[in-house]
Order: C-alpha cells, then structure tokens, then sequence
C-alpha cells in the first residue's frame, strides 16, 4: 500500500500546493523551487514529494540528481509504483545505457532494475531491454552460460514481436524485435554451450514465436540448428540444411579445407558448410566456408 502524505504545517501544504500545480502545468523548472524547499526539511519529507521533485528534474535533463531523489524517497516507501518505475528509469538511462561496457556495472543496473519493475510495466518498459543488453554483452564475452541465466528472467511468450523502427540518415530502418533477440541470444548460447537437442528445439520455438525477422534472424536461426545436427553426428541432414540456406543469405566466400564427409565435426564451425554454390553433379567433399 503506498503510504499517503505526511500531515504538513500551513506553510508546507502552500508548498506542496503549488509545486503540484506547477509540475501538472509542465513548469518543471519552476516546480523544482517548492520540491526543494520541501526535500530540504528531512524530518518533513514524503514519498510523493520525493516523486514529483525527482520527476521535475529529470523532465529538465538532471537525470543525475533525479535518480539520488529516488533512492532516497525509495527508502521513505520501497512499495510506491511511481518512485519504482522513475528509478528504474534513472538507473537504465545513467547506470546501464552508459556504462561503456562494464558487464559488472551492467549486471548490477539490470539486476536492479528487475527488482523495480516488471516485464510487463508499461510506464517503465526497461526490464526486458536491459535484460537482453546485459546477455548480448555476455554473448561477446563467450560468457554464454551466463546468456541463459540473464534470459530466464524473462517470459519468452510476452515479449514484443513488433519490430523497432527508427529514422537514419532520412530513412525509416527496422531493427530485430524483442522476442526476435530473444531467441537468437538463446540458440547462439545453447549451442555455444553444447545442448544441441535443446538448441534445435529452441530453434523451432524461435520460428514459430517471431512472424516477422530482419536481417536474416531467421537464416541465423537456421544455421544454428544445422550446426547442431552436425554436431550430434546427423552430418547428411546438417549439409542438406546448410546448402538450402545458400539460396537465402549468400555470404560463403571462400573454401579452406576440406573435411570427410559424413565425418562427426569436432569444430563444427570450421568444418561444416554448404558446397560452393554452382557445385553440380555428386555431393562433394565436406568443406568449410566463411562463416554463414
């Protein structure tokens, strides 16, 4: 239950009145004179206030001095709806999106950030965003055991299929949906981690779970679980699914050298690969190409 006001003098309730009627009027800036005069008297302070004070600030752009607002009018109601989602809003925009890539400092933000909000919080759509940035900086680290312990945070049916949309250099460009790379950072580290079948499975899940890819997600997707099936010694059905994905995403640039076929891959990256395109006649050799 989140707290009501604390019972002010006279001349704290005309404060409160106006920097109320300020900040609904959207003079943020002349709000912030009444909040402060309230914050400043500690033994006065009240949950709402440290709200609408630290939500004044970060309207004007002191994101900083917002989010030292809300923690400390999180400690005065830990269960108040609006100081969680403005503090996790603070923590996303100054903690995670600036942290330069320092996974500690993202992990901490996110974890945050998670114990603020839910997934589903539409006024502080910050958990699933940063729980997907902290698994792709995992990824790049190969801490891929670590992807799946971030990803299970999340409720893989409620995430957005919608793809992003932005404007670049004049144009309207479309980037992978949530659910999109969700499931692309789940088979990339179930397969990194060797659970092949499972990976194979997640694959088909993937499939069914995005209507719309860009950027050839779901080429990836595919290629993922052909290298497990080569992986789990299916080799056939492995070249079958690889060549067929030559027709979609032509990238194999250059054979290197050559391996048995029907051979088990101990690497399947560098050993497994579609045959060069234009290849006619009998199967050829196993051979391995630029990664697809």
């Amino acid at each position: 239950m989140e707290n009501a006001m604390s019972e002010p003098t006279p001349d704290l309730w005309e404060l409160r009145k106006e920097a109320n009627a300020l900040r609904k009027a959207g003079q943020y800036p002349k709000a912030l004179i009444p909040y402060a005069a309230l914050w400043n008297v500690e033994e006065a302070r009240d949950a709402w206030d440290g709200w609408g004070y630290a939500f004044c600030l970060d309207r004007i752009g002191k994101t900083h001095d917002a989010l030292g607002v809300c923690r400390e009018a999180y400690k005065l109601n830990p269960d108040h709806e609006l100081i969680r989602q403005l503090y996790a809003r603070c923590v996303y925009f100054l903690e995670l999106k600036e942290s330069n890539g320092d996974i500690a400092q993202m992990q901490r933000a996110a974890d945050g950030i998670c114990k603020l909000v839910g997934q589903g919080d539409e006024y502080a759509p910050y958990m699933v965003s940063a729980v997907l940035s902290v698994a792709k900086e995992l990824k790049g680290r190969g801490r891929h055991a670590d992807v799946l312990e971030w990803l299970d945070r999340l409720d893989s049916t409620a995430l957005s299929t919608q793809p992003f949309e932005f404007e670049q250099n004049g144009r309207t460009k479309r980037g992978p949906s949530d659910a999109q790379r969700y499931w692309g950072l789940r088979c990339k580290a179930l397969y990194e981690t060797g659970a092949y079948q499972v990976c194979c499975d997640a694959v088909d899940k993937g499939l069914i779970a995005v209507p719309t890819f860009v950027n050839d997600g779901d080429v990836w997707l595919h290629r993922l679980a052909a290298l497990s099936r080569a992986a789990e010694g299916e080799a056939a059905v492995a070249y079958d699914a690889l060549q067929a994905l030559l027709g979609k995403k032509s990238v194999v640039v250059h054979r290197t050298r050559p391996c048995p076929a029907g051979a088990r891959p101990g690497a399947p990256r560098r050993c497994l690969a579609a045959s060069s395109p234009g290849t006619t006649g009998s199967r050829p050799s196993w051979a391995s190409y630029r990664r697809l």
